[in-house]
């Protein structure tokens, strides 16, 4: 027999060094056979098949043309269009370039909105270089507010290793914070954020099993 109250008296046992508005809310939410076996929701796919709000890694090699299909994805979101036969869900989409400069990319985006014949007021917004650093305190909370911000439901980011300086991709110690902190920012905005990332010599993705 399942104790409600019981599970309901630890779930207001939230540490004390949570923010005050996180105290307020339950860390876990405990489900139960019964919400198992009942009717579940759809899932809310972004592109349908493909990324649905969370986090997502895309590997690919060099050359692949792995930061075109990406481009392409966000415009295709932000114009509510087909993307490889996938339907999408519009949203404003957000690219953050942090391999390539404003220049390059802001040719690649153009390209791209005129083939698909989108125009000046397609929803896709872009940053470059900003130097976002995912291993540094707050870096997270600053990507958070700038989704929020621009009101963006797909993301970008390009790419893993770029916003991670210095950090070992072999290593789950240096790499599962950052996937963690990024599924929390998802989450918290209900987003579907896309990694772009390398594959190895062999054609899998680059690192640890944890990406």
């Amino acid at each position: 027999m399942v104790d409600r109250e019981a599970i309901a008296r630890a779930l207001i046992q939230t540490p004390d060094t949570l923010p005050q508005a996180e105290q307020e809310q339950p860390r876990f939410i405990i489900r139960t056979a019964t919400d198992a076996l009942a009717p579940q929701p759809p899932i809310p796919w972004v592109i349908d098949g493909v990324f649905p709000p969370g986090l997502s890694v895309v590997a690919g090699g060099f050359g692949s043309k792995k930061t075109w299909a990406m481009i392409d994805a966000a415009i295709c979101v932000a114009m509510g269009k087909p993307w490889l036969n996938h339907p999408t869900k519009q949203t404003t989409a957000l690219y953050i370039d942090e391999e390539m400069g404003a220049g390059f990319i802001g040719q690649r985006i153009g390209s791209v909105i005129r083939g698909e014949m989108g125009n000046a007021d397609t929803p896709i917004l872009y940053s470059s270089l900003s130097m976002l650093n995912l291993l540094q305190k707050g870096e997270a909370e600053h990507l958070e507010a700038i989704i929020r911000a621009t009101c963006a439901g797909f993301v970008v980011i390009d790419s893993l290793v770029s916003v991670t300086p210095g950090a070992d991709e072999n290593t789950v110690k240096d790499m599962q914070p950052v996937l963690n902190a990024l599924k929390k920012v998802a989450k918290d905005t209900e987003s579907s954020i896309v990694l772009v990332h390398h594959a190895n010599k062999i054609g899998n993705y680059r690192g640890t099993t944890a990406i």
